[in-house]
């Protein structure tokens, strides 16, 4: 993965944080632009004392929405060892990433909230076309 592809316009780079006030859910990361965008890398790091299964999740903002699969990320990734790169699990070798329609949202979701002062962190990067 490159910061910077031959086609796409723009770049960007993403950085969100469940903690203990948020509990389980969604946060959304990024919003496809106007000629759609592309996930290209998704890391995960989680200092909690137990595992966490995040999903990756794409949203219309019409009420449908796909997951485009779940990665487990064992505590102390991205802190005692190497942060989870939930892309590179998900898609078939030789693809580059996900790629998003206009208006299309890609979300990350976790099942259980993450305890006490602890946090699981997302970080996204990719491009608009």
């Amino acid at each position: 993965m490159s910061f910077t592809r031959f086609d796409e316009r723009t770049v960007f780079s993403v950085a969100k944080v469940f903690d203990a006030g948020f509990g389980a859910g969604a946060l959304s990361v990024i919003t496809g632009q106007l000629f759609g965008s592309r996930v290209d890398a998704c890391y995960l790091s989680n200092n909690d004392v137990i595992d966490h299964l995040v999903n990756l999740v794409l949203d219309d903002d019409a009420g449908h929405q796909v997951a485009a699969g779940g990665v487990n990320v064992p505590s102390g990734a991205g802190y005692t060892s190497v942060a989870i790169e939930a892309i590179k699990a998900l898609v078939p070798t030789g693809e580059d990433g996900i790629v998003m329609a206009k208006d299309f949202i890609f979300e990350v979701n976790i099942a259980v909230a993450v305890t006490l002062t602890n946090q699981v962190g997302v970080f996204v990067a990719g491009g608009h076309f």
